[in-house]
């Protein structure tokens, strides 16, 4: 590559130096093509998130000569704000659920987990914050919509007890919004059923659907079968949803969910924190508060426009949704210094979802020399069919009382599965 000093090195670990490092995971990548793979991706730093160790690992090492000029995610901030977590003032315990994959049972057991609701679902977690990191609906199993229709109850609840509901979107949401809103809802469709992790999106069809043939499918593969053209299958259960209340109502809950949230010290959303979205928040706001509010109000915009009448997205919306919800964000992390503004700013976590980081490491919580910890909550409960005990939950509990986060809980052994 021009301008640039290249080495290749067979090694699992990152390389704290100055230099920009990319690590690359793939056993399908000759070590040969890895050179050309990553030339576009020079300035970022590519993490390996294979889920098996076994998968051979490409760790690529550049010098980058020219000199680059400080974005405003690497400047400091005029009116630093940090302090340490232990040392924030809360309001009440913040409650962490990550991706749930359309699994009802995983949803139940994790908010018991947490306290948040009683067996049968109702809410006890008082004046508590949950935040939820998505892959609730279109994700590996069709009972998204049933989890939606729980949360909108217990929203409700929460709110009379002093506590608040917040929903994060996923690649998964993202990708129900392109089935209901594409001119062709064959490619989304054909992605979903190659790599059966968008089953319930099968819910959508079967649910609004006034055909009784495909109210009958439970699998893509089902209406796949039934219907011998699905072109305009999506946009066809769009204007069914907006033609019945209860479509209506599920619709509005679509156009009500962020891409970013910050509670106290924390930053969550659903993927990786990457170099684009720390250069997005720079973009639209002096401070993570103002740059937050103002790219939630385009997303929603943006959904509610789209979703209930034909107008077309903006430029701006395009871009956010893009940028926070691309699938291979977990193969890029940020570089040292990059998060300084954050921190400067009174942030000293960030949380997400979408990478089983704890399957693969043994551990969610990883600090950086920012001063910052980055934490993964997508574990193994919720993709499988069954949860069993001793399963790892995706959840997270922020205690008001210093700040301390609590992850990994398990599956208790006295379990009982939901029929």
């Amino acid at each position: 590559m021009p301008g640039l000093n290249t080495k290749l090195v067979s090694s699992p670990e990152v390389d704290n130096s100055d230099n920009d490092v990319l690590v690359y995971s793939n056993p399908n990548l000759k070590k040969s093509n890895a050179v050309g793979f990553f030339t576009k991706l020079f300035n970022k730093r590519l993490l390996s998130t294979a889920e098996t160790p076994e998968e051979d690992e490409i760790m690529v090492e550049i010098d980058v000569e020219e000199e680059k000029k400080p974005s405003r995610y690497e400047q400091k901030s005029s009116e630093p704000v940090e302090k340490a977590a232990e040392k924030v003032e809360r309001k009440s315990d913040v409650l962490i659920v990550g991706d749930l994959h359309g699994n009802y049972e995983a949803y139940m057991e994790s908010l018991q987990r947490l306290g948040a609701t009683d067996e049968t679902g109702n809410w006890t977690g008082g004046d508590k914050k949950l935040i939820l990191l998505g892959d609730i609906v279109s994700d590996r199993h069709p009972n998204g919509l049933k989890i939606l229709e729980d949360l909108r109850i217990l929203q409700k609840q929460a709110a009379k007890s002093g506590g608040e509901i917040d929903i994060i979107a996923g690649n998964h949401e993202d990708f129900a919004w392109i089935f209901l809103t594409a001119s062709d809802s064959d490619p989304i469709l054909t992605t979903c059923l190659n790599n059966e992790q968008g089953e319930g999106l099968v819910e959508f069809i079967s649910e609004f659907s006034s055909n009784p043939a495909l109210k009958e499918c439970r699998t893509l593969e089902e209406i796949d079968d039934v219907m011998e053209e699905t072109k305009h299958i999506g946009r066809y259960i769009r204007e069914k949803m907006n033609q019945s209340p209860e479509g209506k109502v599920v619709l509005e809950q679509i156009a009500s969910f962020k891409l970013i949230e910050i509670i106290d010290d924390t930053l969550f959303l659903h993927t990786e924190l990457t170099p684009l979205i720390i250069e997005t928040l720079g973009k639209y706001g002096k401070t993570p508060r103002e740059s937050i509010d103002k790219i939630n109000d385009i997303y929603r915009k943006g959904l509610k426009s789209t979703l209930f009448t034909e107008e077309q997205p903006s430029e701006d919306f395009n871009s956010i949704r893009k940028i926070f919800l691309d699938t291979n964000n977990r193969n890029y992390q940020t570089k040292q210094g990059e998060l300084k503004w954050l921190h400067e700013n009174g942030i000293n976590r960030v949380i997400h979802g979408h990478t089983d980081l704890y399957k693969r490491h043994g551990k969610n919580i990883f600090p950086t020399y920012d001063d910052i910890d980055m934490v993964s909550l997508d574990n193994s409960a919720g993709k499988n069919f069954e949860i069993k005990p001793g399963d790892t939950l995706s959840v997270g509990i922020i205690e008001k009382e210093k700040g301390k986060l609590t992850t990994s809980l398990e599956v208790p052994e006295e379990h009982s599965p939901i029929r």
